[in-house]
């Protein structure tokens, strides 16, 4: 009732706005609770019932953003899907969904002066600043920000009857493998979670975001990765590769709507073009090359051509690792070490993530949901 009685002053606000009603399936609710409380009582057999002291509050809720019942976070990604905008906001109504649009762009940086709060704000690994729109948005129409919303709810569609479904996670007997289904729903809903962070806070301190955008590529590196193997960071890897993520990602807008896809893949072509150069001009000048920059393997003295594909993702990677510290990065190979020493790699740049990187993950997450039926069977690079 509150919020109905501010409608016309929000469309007094932005006379372009449009109000939309998603409906949640009571179903899915019911899936989406008994895998959890199956996943419960497999795990601990012994949980109590009782009205005095019950165990239900442990029923995985808060590893979900969700819960299994909120559905309004599922919507922020599209509310959020040209950064560092704004097209609207949502308010859950238990478990569906009432989203506002504007018909327009909010920005989401902060104007005007800096807050103390800035001053502590520490630059490693990257600098500080946001930059404004890059999407292509001249003549993008209020009716083309609309079909946004239905799109994304086609592909909300896909991953939530994917994940509520015991179906997909049986053995070929037929055994059902509840933790299994647990793993990949919550790994989903984490991914999306990592992904609203990065998405909505732009004034964050850059090493939080930074933070944000790892774990996104890490879990989306679990997600495509074959079920029954452990994600091994190529997938982390390849996602970063340009000649190769471009294609793939070009593919999958084709799942946008008709007006939109010409915009979405020039974005992403142009994304990933400020994404290299920017790692250019932080690399040693005379190690670099038209076709790759020069990196030693084991020995510092005899660097050889390494693309700039295969540069910049394990650049990323290493840069991910040092979230745990240098120590065992920068500690000497053994005598009879086989893999490449990463302190050679480490030393051919200044280590800084641009600012350029998060929006070619932001990218990376909207083309993997994009595509999400080749998402859930794992086959996403298989095109």
């Amino acid at each position: 009732v509150t919020a109905c009685s501010g409608l016309p002053r929000l469309f007094e606000l932005y006379p372009q706005g449009s109000l939309w009603y998603v409906a949640v399936d009571r179903r899915l609710v019911m899936r989406l609770s008994a895998m959890r409380i199956r996943l419960q009582l497999t795990l601990t057999p012994d949980v109590e019932y009782s009205d005095d002291d019950p165990d239900w509050v442990q029923y995985f809720g808060m590893h979900t953003t969700t819960s299994g019942v909120d559905f309004s976070n599922s919507f922020d990604h599209v509310m959020l899907a040209i950064p560092p905008a704004a097209l609207g906001f949502d308010i859950g109504v238990f478990p569906h969904v009432f989203v506002f649009l504007f018909g327009k762009f909010e920005d989401l940086r902060l104007h005007g002066p800096v807050g103390l709060r800035a001053r502590f704000f520490p630059h490693i690994s990257t600098s500080y600043g946001v930059p404004g729109i890059k999407f292509p948005v001249q003549n993008l129409a209020t009716a083309h920000l609309e079909s946004l919303l239905g799109w994304w709810t086609t592909r909300l569609n896909v991953v939530y009857s994917h994940a509520a479904d015991p179906t997909n996670f049986a053995d070929d007997d037929g055994v059902h493998d509840v933790a299994a289904q647990a793993a990949w729903f919550f790994t989903l809903e984490r991914m999306m979670a990592d992904a609203a962070v990065l998405l909505a806070d732009v004034d964050a301190p850059p090493i939080l975001r930074m933070q944000a955008a790892f774990d996104l590529l890490d879990k989306a590196d679990s997600l495509l990765t074959w079920r029954g193997r452990s994600a091994d960071t190529a997938y982390f890897r390849r996602l970063l590769h340009r000649d190769e993520a471009v294609i793939r990602l070009d593919r999958a807008f084709d799942h946008l709507p008709v007006q939109l896809r010409p915009r979405f893949k020039r974005w992403a072509r142009e994304s990933y073009d400020r994404f290299y150069k920017d790692i250019k001009t932080t690399t040693m000048a005379s190690r670099r090359r038209e076709g790759g920059v020069l990196v030693a393997q084991n020995d510092p003295g005899r660097p050889v051509l390494m693309s700039w594909d295969e540069y910049v993702s394990r650049l990323m990677r290493a840069a991910r690792n040092s979230s745990h510290g240098l120590q065992d990065m920068l500690r000497a190979p053994t005598a009879n070490a086989t893999k490449p020493d990463p302190r050679l790699l480490l030393a051919t740049n200044s280590g800084e993530v641009p600012d350029s990187f998060y929006e070619v993950v932001a990218i990376v997450f909207l083309g993997l949901m994009a595509d999400p039926e080749r998402l859930c069977d794992r086959t996403w690079w298989q095109i």
